[in-house]
């Protein structure tokens, strides 16, 4: 595995309530992960909690992990983030999107659209080999899935960034709230209901990229 060197932008840490230490993120906050933290990846995974609700009223989206690409319709774009009213996604779900080779985006969404501020969440995005795209909110298989994408995210040499969608000054879209234990991963981890974990993840063999933020 890799343990990547990463940019970190006006970071604070702080003490979560059911979290170890970890980074709190607000406008202008963010981590960039490297141009290739992703690629080839089955497996995105993270622990986020909210400074304040979120639901389908929200204006501004809340990115938790996105490759933003710019040009030949968003090829190869990879977002895991809440979703604001202001687009056709469903509003103040997650969305788990990857825009493979510039084609119509895949998409899938949480089943739920209302997010408790202070509140800790897992959230796993999954593209299996046999099952498809599928997400997981604490353990639990959301219903909304894509058996048909069954290829790993695509190599870019975009870079990943956590806590933000975009480009400043231009909508970057900024996560307001506590993010740790970012996990990448070659193989699809999870194909059913499990129970996350909130002791430190620890590598191993399928493990690309691990951020602890402790």
């Amino acid at each position: 595995f890799r343990i990547l060197f990463f940019i970190v932008v006006l970071m604070v840490p702080v003490v979560g309530s059911s979290q170890s230490e970890c980074l709190h993120f607000d406008d202008g906050s963010y981590v960039g992960i490297g141009s290739n933290s992703i690629n080839e990846a089955r497996t995105i995974e993270l622990w986020f909690k909210l400074d304040e609700d979120f639901d389908q009223y929200e204006t501004t989206i809340q990115s938790l992990l996105v490759r933003n690409t710019s040009g030949c319709d968003e090829c190869d774009e990879v977002t895991v983030a809440l979703m604001s009213n202001g687009g056709t996604s469903l509003h103040g779900h997650l969305q788990f999107k990857w825009q493979k080779d510039g084609n119509v985006p895949i998409k899938i969404f949480s089943d739920t659209n209302a997010w408790s501020g202070g509140q800790w969440h897992h959230v796993a995005a999954v593209i299996s080999e046999v099952d498809g795209m599928m997400m997981f909110i604490d353990g639990v298989k959301q219903q909304d899935v894509n058996q048909s994408q069954t290829q790993p995210i695509t190599t870019s040499d975009t870079l990943a960034r956590i806590g933000r969608w975009g480009t400043a000054p231009n909508n970057p879209r900024y996560f307001h709230g506590n993010i740790e234990t970012v996990r990448i991963s070659a193989n699809a981890r999870y194909n059913a209901n499990f129970f996350p974990s909130c002791l430190d993840t620890l590598p191993d063999s399928n493990t690309m990229s691990l951020w602890l933020f402790n």
